[in-house]
């Protein structure tokens, strides 16, 4: 299914969520340092090239649901929230087309 990732999504106000989105969520519960280079070596493991282009939201998905079992305590949560919000706008951004 192609979506418009550039685009937030009519009626809900809900943008495409971004790799950058992603890293500032690990960073409220690991240094800025341990959140690249765990992001980095997720990224490797699966084969996506770095950085993840914004229209590539399934590529960022696919990598945050492969890292969350990885990752323990409150970073779950931080990737938990970006998977959420991937699937979201996935959703809403179909049924708005």
């Amino acid at each position: 299914m192609a979506i418009d990732a550039k685009r937030t999504v009519p009626g809900y106000g809900l943008d495409c969520p971004t790799e950058q989105d992603l890293l500032k969520g690990l960073t409220k519960f690991m240094d800025q340092s341990a959140a690249e280079q765990t992001w980095d070596a997720a990224c490797r493991q699966r084969g996506v090239r770095r950085p993840i282009a914004q229209q590539r939201h399934d590529q960022l998905l696919s990598v945050a649901e492969g890292l969350v079992s990885e990752v323990q305590g409150l970073a779950q949560i931080a990737l938990r929230n970006v998977i959420v919000k991937c699937r979201n706008y996935a959703l809403l951004a179909k049924e708005t087309r």
